[in-house]
């Protein structure tokens, strides 16, 4: 697997991917990359370089430091390059993995010079603002033999470039065990993940305000962290709306902890605005973590995203983007007791279908399809 902007130890390549493949048989390695040459997690904690405990192999490529090759970067020249994809052909690899764009172009070289296939796994939808992951599509994509993606409208997308693909929609479902259905939790809103603007972050903290006049004791709680312009953000509107004792935040925490971390919820938050890559990405990691944790879903309209509440009634898409819509939902759903119960039991029987065990079968599929026909 090759990643040059992913972190190590990310949900989708790591977690699921990387150690669903090793466990059914596979040799897996990650070569990463590092503007610093350290390899670190989401949180910026190290990983060691090498085989871990789960026997998947870390590799590291340090990002070039002088002017010539960081201009000769971002055309997909220089030493950066020449360096990545040695280090990648080193691993032995039949099968190289692209997870981003700006990647397929190490996977297909690497493929070349040993004889190998390349696959891309898109994470995200084609609807990029990177003008080199622009150029990497249109380059990329026609020859494309073999690609894996997190929904149907970005394979559909892909399709469209090249017909003769094969491919696989692997859905970001969740890891975690299923659980019975808790019945005396108090209700408690989450978000998982952290908390940009684009998120929704002013949506949220607005509908608060509203809330907290009719449910003074509202519980909220942030599984993940707010940093920058939007912590900034984030603190006035808690100060000036005395709000501090509503709310905690968690900080980001290890993908291993996160069941414990939402086990007590009730109530998830999807409120992505409505930009192309928010609109035609996903569904997000944490739709399903909500579904897994027995969570009622109230989410913004999202295509992917509402058709499996649609599909599933585990939630409700919000009529529109309106904080009053938000709070008037929440306090209907915190006070009516029996409509809650009944949107969690419905998002533990959707776990029960869409959960990473599942999904992994037909990753696992997927790859020795391919390395059968090659």
């Amino acid at each position: 697997m090759v990643t040059v902007q992913h972190s190590a130890k990310d949900d989708r390549i790591y977690f699921k991917q990387a150690l669903s493949l090793q466990a059914a048989g596979f040799e897996v390695s990650i070569v990463h990359s590092s503007v610093d040459g350290l390899l670190k997690d989401m949180s910026g904690n190290p990983v060691e370089l090498g085989r871990d405990a789960f026997g998947v192999q870390h590799c590291l490529v340090k990002e070039p430091e002088d002017l010539k090759n960081k201009l000769a970067k971002k055309i997909f020249k220089g030493s950066f390059y020449t360096d990545f994809i040695s280090k990648a052909c080193e691993t032995q690899a039949d099968v190289f993995v692209a997870h981003e764009a700006q990647s397929i172009f190490i996977a297909r070289k690497c493929a070349e010079k040993t004889g190998g296939v390349y696959v891309f796994d898109s994470h995200e939808s084609l609807h990029l603002t990177s003008p080199k992951a622009k150029y990497a599509i249109r380059k990329e994509m026609p020859r494309m033999p073999y690609f894996t993606s997190a929904n149907s409208i970005t394979q559909d997308a892909i399709l469209a470039f090249n017909p003769k693909a094969i491919s696989e929609v692997i859905y970001n479902a969740s890891p975690i065990p299923s659980t019975p259905v808790r019945k005396d939790l108090s209700p408690l809103i989450v978000h998982e993940g952290s908390l940009p603007f684009n998120r929704g972050l002013e949506l949220m903290m607005e509908a608060f305000v509203l809330l907290k006049k009719g449910l003074p004791d509202f519980r909220f709680k942030i599984v993940g962290s707010v940093k920058g312009e939007e912590l900034t953000y984030f603190k006035k509107k808690v100060e000036e709306h005395d709000l501090s004792t509503n709310i905690e935040i968690t900080g980001w925490q290890p993908y291993e902890s996160l069941a414990h971390h939402l086990e007590d919820a009730s109530i998830g938050l999807i409120l992505n605005t409505p930009t192309p890559n928010n609109l035609y990405a996903g569904p997000a990691n944490k739709l399903f973590n909500y579904m897994a944790s027995n969570c009622c879903v109230v989410a913004t309209d999202l295509p992917e995203t509402t058709r499996i509440l649609s599909e599933r009634n585990s939630g409700i898409t919000l009529e529109d983007r309106k904080p009053e819509t938000l709070a008037k939902e929440l306090m209907r759903l915190i006070s009516n007791v029996d409509e809650l119960l009944a949107f969690r039991t419905a998002s533990n029987e959707a776990h029960n279908v869409l959960n990473w065990q599942e999904e992994s079968k037909k990753l696992v599929s997927f790859y020795h399809r391919i390395t059968l026909s090659s």
